[in-house]
């Protein structure tokens, strides 16, 4: 009888699968990002790969391309990150096969390694380019350098396909930044870069312009309305993203906004929960769709709601002609989910135009022919007879694609939560709902009440 080592190399790797636990893809949420689970037993999994793939040369040569595809560490230490660095810088082979780096966070300071590990790293971080020898000398002390080590490994991965780094607002990336100075695309092969827990602007503009090619970005921005801030991206092309999500309710400035989105000529997907800041620089709900709007040609899918705690936010105008058709002229739009105050613009827009007296049409009117699935979050007993009106339209093949409108109920502030005993169930009966249900399944239009597993984002945590 073949013992292991013997056995073809299809069945070894289908041995290696089964060790490393295929763990779902968690949800994009907005909550604390390290939710993602790169515990057990995923990692549990990956370990019990490498201790397989060290038992015999055989093992070795067919499993360690695996062990080395991917690094996923809930909370590396440096002892960790310089380890997997000595072992690629060993083994350039498998460096060149590493294809994902996924980190959740990472202490501020960490002193795990010893002398000799610190000068080593001195010496390779001296031995980069003009100005590494300074840093060299200081990194180990700063308290604002705790990638470092995952720096240089990225140095040693050139077809990494997916980054996930955990930017404190204070934390620097200098080696990266040194690289910026030579002008050198870092990473051509990057397709997926997701920046957690910094609100920098400089943190997104240098790890964007050492992966032009990125094509789904996930990140957090702040708020920004100078002019200086707002052309911080002119310089930058994002040709290839066809993803882009802000991470948390976010407060990024409309100015900025739109200048970001200025270098996305062929975004697909737009995900955002805008948290704008209500100061000196007046600004409404319209805004976030007036710079949505650039993009009008290309996007699939628009998941937006706007989060105005204070209530002190206007919900603006949407003005000019350009608005008449408020998403028809979306004519690539198959996904929208929208929330209760960007709802709310679109109406008052749409009331704005001679309409005839029919009120019961601002769905039929609003949206694009090509319409495949609609989510309402928080919307009001006002928008029930439009749904009604959206499903006769749907059985007049007005809209052929459409096959499912989802409602989420708003959510009730913690401190009424418990006067609502009926749950989402009680809201969907006392809003009239019902006959809406009823109207959409003679169509053939699914009707789902909570989509909340289903939704990329959060909404009903922010739904007004």
């Amino acid at each position: 009888m073949a013992n292991l080592a013997q056995l073809p190399v299809e069945l070894l790797l289908h041995i290696g699968a089964s060790l490393c636990c295929d763990w779902p893809e968690p949800p994009r949420g907005l909550g604390n990002p390290s939710y993602v689970c790169r515990k057990w037993p995923r990692a549990q999994g990956h370990r019990n790969l490498s201790r397989l793939s060290r038992t015999c040369t055989r093992l070795r040569d067919v499993l360690q391309p695996a062990v080395f595809a991917s690094f996923e560490r809930h909370d590396p230490s440096r002892a960790q990150q310089l380890r997997l660095l000595e072992a690629l810088e060993r083994r350039p082979d498998l460096a060149r096969n590493m294809r994902l780096i996924g980190i959740d966070k990472v202490a501020p300071i960490q002193n795990d390694l010893s002398d000799a590990e610190v000068a080593a790293v001195s010496q390779r971080i001296a031995n980069l380019y003009l100005g590494g020898s300074h840093l060299a000398r200081y990194w180990k002390w700063e308290h604002a350098m705790p990638l470092v080590v995952v720096e240089l490994i990225l140095l040693r991965t050139p077809n990494l396909a997916r980054l996930d780094l955990p930017l404190g607002h204070y934390c620097k990336l200098p080696v990266l930044g040194l690289l910026t100075a030579q002008e050198r695309p870092l990473l051509p092969l990057l397709r997926t870069l997701r920046i957690t827990n910094s609100f920098r602007i400089s943190h997104n503009k240098l790890l964007c312009s050492l992966s032009p090619n990125v094509q789904e970005l996930s990140t957090w921005l702040p708020s920004a309305y100078s002019p200086a801030t707002s052309s911080s991206f002119h310089k930058l092309t994002l040709a290839d993203l066809r993803t882009l999500e802000f991470i948390s309710p976010c407060a990024i400035g409309p100015s900025l906004l739109r200048g970001f989105l200025t270098t996305t000529p062929k975004l697909e997907v737009f995900r955002m929960v805008w948290q704008p800041a209500i100061g000196a620089n007046p600004t409404t709900v319209a805004d976030s769709w007036e710079a949505i709007r650039i993009c009008k040609g290309t996007l699939r899918e628009i998941h937006i709601d706007v989060y105005d705690r204070g209530g002190n936010l206007g919900l603006g105008e949407l003005v000019g002609e350009r608005w008449q058709p408020l998403l028809q002229d979306f004519e690539q739009l198959e996904n929208l989910m929208v929330g209760h105050l960007p709802l709310r613009v679109l109406n008052k827009a749409w009331r704005g135009v001679d309409r005839s007296g029919d009120e019961d049409a601002f769905f039929e009117d609003m949206l694009p022919k090509g319409i495949r699935e609609v989510t309402l979050c928080g919307p009001g007993a006002s928008f029930v007879p439009a749904v009604r009106r959206l499903a006769g339209a749907a059985r007049s093949v007005v809209f052929p694609t459409l096959k499912v409108v989802a409602v989420v109920p708003p959510a009730l502030p913690l401190e009424k939560k418990h006067a609502w005993f009926g749950g989402p169930r009680e809201w969907f009966r006392g809003v009239g709902w019902l006959e809406a249900r009823e109207a959409l399944q003679l169509s053939g239009v699914r009707f789902d009440l909570e989509r909340r597993k289903q939704a990329s984002l959060s909404f009903h945590d922010f739904c007004q």
